[in-house]
C-alpha cells in the first residue's frame, strides 16, 4: 500500500516533502560533485580535443538510449505505484518483465542500424569523432536498461535509492578505475576513458537489477503473470516523446557543435554545460520529488494548497541558484581555467547557460504540472515545437557564432517551451507554479 500524504502546506512540507527533498538532495548532490571531478581530470588528462570525442560518444548514446527505453521509465513510475496500491502482483511482474525484454531488444536493433549508418556514410567526418562513438556504442543496452530499473524503483517509492547506481556508484566506479589507470598502466587515452565508462554504467545497470530484487514485495506463491502489451506501449509513447524532446533539447547543441564544428570546440562547449547543469540540479531534485505530489494534489482538487507548496520551494531553489550562478559568472575564467588553458574561451557560453538555467527555475516545473495532470499530449506537442526550434536554429548560428550561437539557441528554445507550457498551466490549472507575478 503506499503511505497517506499529508495535508497543507506546512504539514506537506514538513512531513512528506523536505524528508525526500533531503535524501534526494544528497544522492544528487554526490553525483554532481563526482561527476564534476571527473571532467575536471578528464579535460586535464585527454585535453579539450579528447574530451570533445569523450562528450560526443555518450552525447549520442544517451540520445540512442531514449528510444530504446521506449518510454518505460516514467511509465514504470506510475504503473508500479497503482499496481502496488492495489496489489495487482500479475501484473506488476509482467509489465517489469515487457518493460527489460523490449528495452534490451529495442537497444540491440538500435546499435546494429547507428553501426551500419557510420560505415555507410561518412558521418562523422571527424575521424576521432567517429572512432570514439563506434566504442561507445557497445555501451548502449546499459544507459537504456538502467533507467527502467529506475522507474521500477521510483515506483516502489525508494526515490533516492533509485538515483545511486546511476547517480553516485557509477561515476564513483568510473573515478577510481580512471585514476587507476592513469596512475599505473600510463597516461589516459581517450579510447581507454570510454571503456571505463561503458564498464561504469554496465556496473550500475547489475547493481539496478539487485536493487529491484532486493526492495521488490514479495508476492503471493500462485499469480499468474499478466500482459497489456498495447496498453504499456500506448502509455510509454507519450512519455518516450516527453523525455526526447528533452534530449533533443539538452543535446542537439553538442551534436551539432561535432557535425558543424570539430572536437576541440566540442570539448570546449562541453564544459559550461556541465556547470550549468550542476547549478540546476537542486531544482531537478525538486521536480523528482513534488512529481507523484502534484497528481495526488490535483486529483484531489487542492489546487491552492499545491500552488503554495510549489512557489515556496520555487522561491527556495532560485535563491539557491542566484548565489551558484553570481560564482560562476564573476569567477567563469579561474573556474574554466581549472579544467585547461584551452577552456577559458566558454566564458561567453557559461554566462548564457546561467541565464538559461535560472529561467527555469523561475517558471517552475510546468512540464511535470502538465504532464502529471493528463496533459501529457499538450507536453508533447509544445516539447517537439521546442526540439524543431532547437535544431533549426543551431544549424543557423554555430556556423556564424561558433559555440555561443549554440548557447543562445539552446536560451531560444528554453524560453518557448518553458513559456508556453507556464501558460497552459495558467489556462488549465489554475496554477502559478513559479515566482512570477502573472
Amino acid at each position: 500500500m503506499t503511505p497517506e500524504q499529508p495535508t497543507g502546506t506546512a504539514s506537506l512540507l514538513k512531513t512528506y516533502l523536505l524528508p525526500r527533498l533531503r535524501g534526494t538532495f544528497m544522492v544528487r548532490l554526490v553525483a554532481q560533485v563526482l561527476g564534476f571531478a571527473s571532467s575536471l581530470l578528464l579535460t586535464r588528462w585527454l585535453g579539450a580535443e579528447g574530451y570533445g570525442v569523450f562528450a560526443f560518444a555518450f552525447a549520442m548514446v544517451t540520445l540512442l538510449a531514449l528510444p530504446a527505453s521506449m518510454g518505460f521509465r516514467s511509465l514504470l513510475t506510475r504503473e508500479v505505484a497503482q499496481y502496488l496500491e492495489h496489489q495487482s502482483w500479475g501484473l506488476l511482474r509482467g509489465l517489469q518483465q515487457f518493460a527489460v525484454g523490449a528495452t534490451l531488444l529495442a537497444s540491440l536493433v538500435l546499435m546494429l542500424v547507428t553501426y551500419s549508418m557510420i560505415y555507410l556514410l561518412p558521418w562523422p567526418t571527424d575521424e576521432s569523432l567517429r572512432q570514439g562513438l563506434q566504442l561507445g556504442l557497445f555501451s548502449l543496452p546499459f544507459f537504456a536498461l538502467v533507467p527502467v530499473w529506475q522507474g521500477t524503483l521510483t515506483g516502489l517509492h525508494h526515490t533516492h535509492r533509485a538515483q545511486l547506481p546511476e547517480g553516485v556508484i557509477r561515476p564513483l566506479f568510473f573515478l577510481v578505475v580512471m585514476v587507476a589507470v592513469h596512475f599505473t598502466i600510463g597516461p589516459l587515452s581517450t579510447k581507454e576513458a570510454i571503456a571505463i565508462n561503458i564498464g561504469a554504467m554496465g556496473v550500475a545497470m547489475l547493481i539496478s537489477l539487485s536493487m529491484v530484487m532486493r526492495l521488490q514485495p514479495v508476492a503471493p506463491r500462485k499469480v499468474h503473470t499478466a500482459y497489456r502489451p498495447k496498453t504499456w506501449l500506448k502509455g510509454g509513447f507519450y512519455f518516450l516523446l516527453i523525455s526526447g524532446m528533452h534530449v533533443i533539447n539538452s543535446h542537439t547543441d553538442i551534436l551539432m557543435i561535432g557535425t558543424l564544428l570539430d572536437a576541440e570546440q566540442t570539448g570546449i562547449y562541453r564544459i559550461p554545460v556541465r556547470l550549468g547543469s550542476l547549478l540546476l540540479f537542486p531544482f531537478l531534485v525538486m521536480e523528482m520529488v513534488v512529481a507523484p505530489l502534484i497528481a495526488q494534489q490535483h486529483a484531489k482538487g487542492k489546487i491552492a494548497t499545491l500552488q503554495s507548496t510549489l512557489r515556496q520551494l520555487v522561491g527556495g531553489v532560485l535563491l539557491l541558484t542566484l548565489i551558484g550562478g553570481a560564482v560562476l559568472a564573476l569567477f567563469r575564467s579561474t573556474i574554466l581555467g581549472w579544467f585547461g588553458p584551452a577552456f577559458p574561451a566558454g566564458g561567453e557560453v557559461l554566462l548564457w547557460f546561467v541565464l538559461i538555467v535560472l529561467i527555469q527555475v523561475s517558471f517552475g516545473p510546468v512540464g511535470y504540472l502538465m504532464s502529471m495532470t493528463g496533459h501529457e499530449r499538450i507536453t508533447t506537442q509544445v516539447m517537439a515545437v521546442s526540439a524543431g526550434v532547437n535544431i533549426g536554429l543551431n544549424i543557423g548560428l554555430i556556423p556564424v557564432l561558433g559555440i555561443s550561437g549554440a548557447a543562445l539557441a539552446t536560451l531560444g528554445s528554453e524560453l518557448l517551451w518553458k513559456g508556453l507550457l507556464y501558460w497552459q498551466v495558467r489556462q488549465r490549472l489554475g496554477i502559478r507554479p513559479g515566482i512570477l507575478p502573472f
